[in-house]
């Protein structure tokens, strides 16, 4: 149950039939109030004018603190910008052409996703009383910046919805559990960053809920 936009203090509640429809209505309505995602073609003298300072400065933006915390709250180390890179250079960049799925409903969870160029839309079957799909319902539509299926990753044995290529097709890059592991052991400083990004991108969804 959510509270319905705009009347919130009446208590007014809204119900969602899925926690991906839910997390997607969240962070819709924090992206009209909340500007934490970077813009790639931004000026950033830290970050290189490349893929992986593409990524990086992406990433960077779910480590920016919060209208109500203090700059130096804690949450990016001084060298942030080159431990991002190395994240970076562990992530895969896969383009996806137009109605292509990234990820379907039913496969295991083991990646993440930050989309680099393009769109994505998350869509769900929906099924009739005897598991049959009737129907296809649209979710939710990613833009560059967004990362997705953190919450599947860290929670779910398999997705729940299918995301595919928007009409122009789009660019990703993806976060595999194989290169997380790999960077638990060879560099948790690293891996710690990508746990503290993912925490952000979620407290960030779940804030307004």
């Amino acid at each position: 149950a959510l509270p319905v936009e705009g009347n919130e203090d009446d208590g007014s509640c809204m119900i969602v039939d899925c926690m991906d429809e839910g997390l997607c209505l969240c962070e819709t309505r924090l992206l009209k109030t909340t500007m934490f995602a970077a813009s790639p073609e931004g000026e950033n003298r830290h970050f290189a004018n490349d893929t992986a300072g593409q990524i990086s400065q992406y990433l960077h933006s779910f480590l920016a603190p919060l209208p109500f915390q203090s700059e130096d709250s804690g949450l990016a180390p001084a060298d942030t910008p080159e431990l991002l890179t190395g994240i970076a250079l562990k992530m895969e960049e896969r383009f996806v052409d137009v109605g292509v799925p990234i990820f379907e409903e039913g496969e295991p969870c083991c990646e993440v996703f930050l989309v680099l160029a393009g769109t994505t839309i998350l869509q769900r079957s929906e099924k009739n009383r005897k598991g049959n799909q009737v129907s296809t319902r649209i979710v939710r539509k990613y833009s560059p910046g967004s990362l997705m299926g953190v919450l599947p990753f860290q929670v779910n044995p398999a997705h729940t919805s299918t995301c595919m290529a928007g009409p122009s097709g789009c660019k990703v890059a993806i976060l595999s559990r194989k290169a997380l592991q790999e960077l638990e052991a060879e560099d948790p400083r690293r891996a710690s960053l990508v746990h503290r990004i993912f925490s952000r991108h979620l407290s960030l969804l779940t804030q307004i809920a």
